[in-house]
């Protein structure tokens, strides 16, 4: 389902709103990534995957789009833990106790949002909201993508233990959990032919 929702989908909707918007000579598009995109992910490694697809799909139409001397401009946005109602759903929370990694870490959805915008209005390729993720994605350049699977293993590892991230199984997770295990039990050529079609899916390129 993940595979689906972060590359399949976005990938078609983004050739499908492209070619259209070149038909009226104008358009914007924002796909929405995360900081997860510039690492790899161990613990994690579809998701962070999957948002890479999304980071580099873009930035490629994107040149081909202002090769072209197209009036269509296609953004992505980057951002890092944004307080949505996701927490809510899967029973998480960022920080708790006495070290409030919320404080300093997660972004306010609305000003994500409104940041977003203004940037791919300006035609901003790649927007990454907060000093401090802009910070982090330059710091990546530094080490090398070994050190940085390991760095990343460890925070992943060790949020249950140190609380960063603190998952309270209740009801709503509980039947949250329920669900994505059960999507993992079943992979029926009937309920694959329910979701999005799992077969080669066209080439993005506009040419």
């Amino acid at each position: 389902r993940m595979i689906d929702t972060n590359v399949r989908a976005v990938h078609i909707l983004t050739k499908s709103f492209v070619l259209e918007f070149k038909k009226k000579g104008s358009g914007h598009i924002l796909n929405v990534a995360s900081l997860a995109a510039f690492f790899p992910g161990p613990l994690f490694a579809t998701y962070y995957a999957t948002k890479a697809y999304v980071l580099r799909l873009t930035q490629s139409v994107s040149e081909e789009l202002r090769q072209s001397k197209s009036g269509v401009t296609v953004s992505v946005l980057c951002p890092g833990p944004v307080n949505t109602e996701f927490s809510e759903v899967s029973g998480m929370s960022f920080g708790v106790g006495k070290f409030k990694i919320a404080d300093k870490v997660v972004l306010d959805s609305r000003a994500v949002a409104e940041y977003a915008v203004k940037k791919l209005f300006k035609g901003k390729r790649v927007i990454v909201p907060s000093f401090l993720m802009k910070t982090v994605i330059f710091a990546r350049r530094i080490f090398p993508d070994t050190l940085l699977a390991k760095a990343v293993y460890k925070v992943q590892n060790n949020c249950r233990m140190r609380m960063v991230i603190k998952c309270k199984l209740n009801s709503k997770t509980r039947r949250f959990l329920s669900d994505v295990l059960c999507d993992f039990g079943k992979n029926s050529p009937k309920r694959r032919s329910n979701s999005v079609k799992a077969r080669a899916y066209p080439a993005i390129s506009l040419r």
